[in-house]
């Protein structure tokens, strides 16, 4: 899933960004590529068209530095989903040469796209690394499909500040030299319902 970038028949893939490949066994794998497997393409040809059983965004955070983009994490959620990594349905994140911002799966992975079950009282770890010190901003980039008459708020650990999230929600918020003020112990995303 990209917001941005050179959009290909259903697809997109966004500036500067990659795509992994996971062996579906989890062992390690070689996967050799010859010479004769590139192919030479003139014009736009769809790399692969949209599947109706993709997982649909819930909701997609960015971290921002003044109006400098920085990072974005997704959240999307499905029944049968599972809060430990699975790569079917999730994409670990992969290492930016700057600030990273990133979920945490229940067995410790970090997550660019995190799918899972939509439970009242769920926390979402939310880790941001190799930040500089300054001012910054979380901001929702897209709230869509989230399930009627539920909630997911943003709590601050550092600042003790808690923020509903919403279409229209930003954070504001410092990083400084203590080490508390970054890292994945500072945020987290709280599941919860409307009350009635």
């Amino acid at each position: 899933y990209a917001r941005t970038g050179t959009k290909i028949g259903g697809i997109t893939i966004p500036m500067g960004a990659a795509f992994a490949a996971y062996s579906a066994s989890n062992a390690q794998t070689v996967w050799n590529f010859a010479e004769t497997d590139k192919q030479k393409i003139g014009s736009a040809a769809f790399l692969r068209e949209e599947d109706p059983n993709d997982k649909t965004v819930d909701f997609m955070l960015d971290i921002n530095k003044g109006t400098d983009f920085l990072d974005e994490l997704t959240v999307a959620f499905d029944n049968t989903a599972s809060s430990m990594n699975d790569f079917k349905n999730d994409a670990p994140k992969i290492e930016n040469p700057g600030v990273d911002f990133y979920t945490k799966s229940s067995d410790n992975i970090q997550l660019a796209f995190d799918t899972r079950q939509y439970a009242e009282g769920t926390i979402i770890p939310v880790g941001i690394k190799k930040a500089t010190a300054g001012d910054y901003s979380i901001s929702v980039a897209e709230w869509s499909n989230m399930p009627t008459g539920y909630t997911a708020t943003l709590v601050d650990n550092y600042k003790n500040v808690s923020t509903p999230l919403n279409s229209t929600a930003t954070y504001n918020f410092s990083i400084d030299s203590k080490p508390e003020s970054q890292g994945e112990k500072r945020f987290y995303i709280l599941l919860g319902k409307l009350s009635t």
